[in-house]
């Protein structure tokens, strides 16, 4: 598909400083309109749009931790793969987002 192709090459050259400047704009446009929290599906199938679990969000927590994130986001995991393991899902999860995450940048759905 030329789309995922030509799409994959945009996000290879994105840094998390082109990834916080992007969100942002969409949180200021959000809260200009009176949106204050949105779900994130984060991309659900491999793909276009596909947000890599491991290292995705890593901008997003930065913008937290620097209080500049406007706009609270719920992120919702996709089911877990095949061969993931649940003690590895609970590592990451403890790891980079103890307690579900800050208030900010929340977990609240994990393969439901």
């Amino acid at each position: 598909m030329e789309t995922a192709k030509a799409y994959n090459v945009l996000a290879a050259s994105l840094t998390n400083d082109d990834r916080k400047r992007q969100m942002s704009d969409v949180a200021d446009y959000s809260v200009s309109i009176g949106m204050t929290g949105v779900m994130d599906m984060s991309g659900t199938v491999p793909g276009v749009g596909f947000i890599d679990q491991t290292n995705g969000y890593d901008f997003l927590l930065e913008m937290v931790r620097e209080a500049s994130h406007k706009v609270r986001t719920r992120i919702f995991f996709p089911g877990l793969d095949e061969d993931a393991e649940l003690t590895q899902l609970m590592g990451y999860l403890n790891n980079k987002w103890p307690d579900c995450g800050p208030d900010m940048a929340k977990i609240v759905g994990i393969g439901e």
